[in-house]
């Protein structure tokens, strides 16, 4: 067999994917989160092992049938993380020659029939990457947010908590939030989720989970909430201008696509207005695109690119979208 390996490594989940040369998915794989930045380096190359292997035997295939693999992590900002990634990855690609992206420039490729424009991707964290038609690229965030980052599911989460404790004892406006995230975690007082930072403490507690409340509580009117989602546009928004101004001229046609799971799954339209009303009007060729498949295939689609010397077609990219189907559970 000839097959292509894909793969995008994200904060929460990893997914692989394999496909024939007419874009039949035969396999996929799912794992936990791989960027090394939070679960080093060992954890990530085991998620993305796990992946894979899980993708080619759903397909019934040997490594040795992957002909180009390309991986899309989180994580992959800067130079040397791309060394770092690179590194790891070089343990466990079945294809030596394996081509290595950020996440978000394979959403952007999922998105587009050229990989040409900006993704915009909001999932457990935020990246935004634009690439020109001559081919160079501009990021703008997505490195931490202690440089300045917001806008993702682990943002909104931690102001939701902080704007819930302080509508609760007086220092701010009072909002639904409060009695919903005690509800959601189990506690007694608000206060009481300090001590999941205990040192000591063994459950496990990620607190991006918390983020659908309060897109369910924009959803209800309360206007802290839509303060909260409103403010996650508007930061698309400033990132996507930047971009806009570095690479594009104002007549262009530009798509710009939104992947991860705030924007294909939450699907607020709060937030999708405060993006279009921020984008800067002097760019009328501005084309918004609610990514409609799985990031994966963007991976999928790259390798696919780099071993034909082109980019693939319309007809195998929609066979893509067609034939797959997302895995049930993680393998590691």
């Amino acid at each position: 067999m000839q097959l292509y390996l894909g793969v995008d490594g994200g904060g929460s989940k990893t997914i692989a994917c394999v496909a024939d040369v007419d874009g039949r998915v035969l396999g996929v794989g799912r794992a936990s989160g791989s960027n090394f930045q939070v679960v080093g380096e060992v954890c990530t190359a085991d998620a993305v092992n796990h992946a894979v292997q899980a993708a080619l035997r759903g397909a019934g295939a040997a490594p040795s049938d992957v002909v180009a693999a390309c991986f899309g992590l989180c994580g992959a900002d800067r130079p040397k993380d791309f060394e770092t990634c690179r590194r790891l990855l070089s343990g466990v690609s079945p294809e030596a020659g394996f081509d290595l992206k950020n996440d978000t420039t394979i959403a952007l490729r999922a998105g587009t029939a050229d990989g040409v424009g900006i993704g915009l991707v909001a999932g457990t964290g935020a990246n935004q990457i634009g690439v020109n038609r001559r081919g160079v690229l501009h990021k703008v965030g997505g490195l931490a947010r202690v440089l300045g980052d917001s806008g993702g599911a682990l943002d909104i989460a931690e102001q939701a908590v902080a704007a819930a404790m302080r509508g609760h004892d007086g220092r701010g406006t009072p909002t639904v939030l409060h009695d919903r995230i005690v509800a959601f975690l189990g506690l007694e007082r608000l206060e009481d989720l300090i001590e999941f930072y205990f040192s000591g403490f063994h459950r496990p507690f990620d607190v991006a989970l918390l983020a659908p409340l309060v897109f369910e509580a924009c959803r209800d009117g309360d206007p802290v909430a839509t303060r909260l989602v409103a403010e996650a546009g508007e930061e698309a928004a400033r990132c996507a201008n930047v971009i806009l101004h570095h690479l594009f001229e104002r007549d262009e046609a530009v798509p710009i696509v939104l992947g991860g799971s705030l924007w294909q799954r939450a699907r607020s339209d709060v937030m999708l207005t405060a993006l279009r009303d921020g984008l800067d009007p002097a760019y009328p060729g501005i084309e918004l695109r609610r990514l409609d498949v799985e990031p994966v295939i963007g991976a999928v689609l790259g390798a696919m690119d780099r071993h034909g010397g082109r980019l693939a077609s319309a007809e195998v990219r929609a066979r893509l979208a067609a034939t797959y189907a997302a895995p049930a559970q993680e393998e590691s």
